[in-house]
């Protein structure tokens, strides 16, 4: 129990003092076994905390917690520690936020569906990192990311969906909205030029389009996914 309630100050030791560079593979099950035969990946906090709970459990559902942590953390290691630690340090000062960014992160990797989501979520952090998006962003987009499966992301991305036939989906996840033309109202005649005018109306016809959310997922996305 003290080794579960410490890794949010674990994760955000991580984030901030690690060099992440060993995060280095081809797939993560290499990543996943070395932790777990005390590799090069136990100097890093958060990885040899859940890897040795994963040890004293044997529980599939924290082997596979590591597993989409090991992931996200694969997505950021390009992200200089400098860089990191002072985009993190100005969340954490601001006390605009209820959670700290370590434990707001176990969070949102714990709902993640799979270690590829993961992979995603990283790379939307990472863009919070370089400062393309800004912290409520990561925030609500790691939200609209988890709310779609990895299919349906890539859809979106792509630009490959029926925005009408496809749209309730995306629009639950605040990535695309619905609105109404406006509708006009003319008197004008209809048949021919002796009979007497009519009201017309003109417009009213349903339109989705991209939300401000949506439109920063597939800037940030379009070289990622092809």
């Amino acid at each position: 129990m003290d080794k579960i309630c410490s890794l949010p100050a674990t994760m955000s030791e991580t984030l901030v003092q690690s060099d992440l560079s060993s995060v280095v593979m081809d797939g993560v099950e290499i990543g996943i076994d070395q932790c777990l035969s005390d590799g090069i990946l136990k100097d890093i906090p958060i990885i040899n905390s859940i890897a040795s709970i994963v040890k004293a459990t044997q529980s599939i559902s924290n082997y596979l917690y590591l597993k989409k942590i090991v992931s996200f953390l694969n997505g950021i290691k390009d992200v200089p520690k400098e860089k990191r630690e002072q985009e993190i340090r100005k969340i954490e000062e601001s006390k605009k936020y209820r959670n700290k960014v370590g434990e707001q992160l176990l969070f949102i990797l714990d709902h993640c569906e799979d270690d590829i989501k993961a992979e995603y979520i990283s790379y939307w952090f990472r863009a919070f990192l370089n400062s393309e998006i800004d912290y409520s962003d990561f925030i609500q987009g790691a939200s609209a990311i988890n709310k779609i499966t990895t299919e349906d992301l890539k859809a979106y991305i792509r630009g490959s969906i029926d925005l009408y036939y496809d749209s309730s989906v995306y629009i639950g996840a605040g990535l695309l909205f619905m609105s109404m033309d406006r509708v006009r109202v003319k008197n004008e005649v209809v048949g021919d030029w002796d009979d007497d005018p009519k009201l017309v109306t003109y417009g009213g016809e349903l339109e989705v389009n991209d939300t401000y959310l949506g439109d920063k997922i597939k800037t940030i996305f379009k070289d990622i996914v092809k």
